[in-house]
């Protein structure tokens, strides 16, 4: 029985890659930066994973991962590229039926649960983020990397809220759109949904939806079949 569904935030509820599209468009098209968007999105990720512990600023570490594309005027460009950090921020809009189906889920009486890899803290995702869409009344908890210490997939982001909560991986179910979280989540034991895989990466998803209302029948399909 599914007792709570855990989801990662961006790219689960609202698209959160276009910056990094806007980033590398710019820097292949600059010849700073010739491979794919999937491997930009690695090599980023990797810089900015002591952003999400909360070891380093996002300007300190912003600036290293520039000068190691060797930009010039890295100073000028991080104005810039900022700017359109916050445009697209300002401007991401809530995925269809989000709302109504976080409203469905907590209906039945199951939990919903953000886990995040994240700059920021509980209090300010929900301040700065969640508050414009009127939605954090549906959620139950929000875990943040911010302030754990921890990034996914390390278990402690998943088991902590599992801790919380009082229940065990087999009653929670992970929505997410990254392998290495997909899968990690899935080696923990905890059923996976994968959603909005913009990568094209294979994950070991136990389900693939392409509507985040199909959470709603993943939920259904495992229940109707419990022991």
């Amino acid at each position: 029985m599914i007792k709570a569904v855990f989801y990662d935030l961006g790219d689960v509820f609202f698209e959160a890659h276009y910056w990094r599209e806007w980033m590398y468009k710019f820097f292949k098209n600059a010849g700073l930066f010739t491979s794919s968007f999937a491997n930009f999105y690695k090599l980023y990720e990797k810089f900015i994973l002591d952003i999400y512990n909360g070891k380093n600023t996002y300007d300190e570490k912003y600036l290293e991962f520039l000068n190691s594309l060797k930009i010039k005027n890295p100073y000028e460009f991080k104005r810039l590229s900022f700017e359109r950090k916050k445009y697209f921020e300002n401007n991401r809009v809530l995925f269809k039926g989000v709302k109504e189906t976080l409203e469905n889920i907590k209906d039945r009486d199951i939990k919903n649960v953000i886990i995040t890899d994240n700059e920021a803290t509980e209090k300010e995702v929900r301040e700065n983020v969640i508050a414009k869409y009127n939605i954090n009344h549906l959620l139950d908890i929000i875990i943040t990397s911010k302030d754990i210490g921890v990034t996914k997939p390390d278990p402690l982001i998943f088991k902590k809220p599992m801790d919380i909560l009082k229940i065990e991986k087999e009653e929670v179910l992970f929505v997410g759109h990254d392998k290495e979280e997909i899968n990690g989540a899935k080696e923990l034991g905890i059923k996976t949904v994968e959603f909005d895989n913009y990568l094209g990466i294979e994950t070991k998803s136990d389900y693939k939806i392409k509507q985040f209302c199909d959470i709603l029948n993943v939920i259904n399909a495992i229940n109707k079949n419990r022991c």
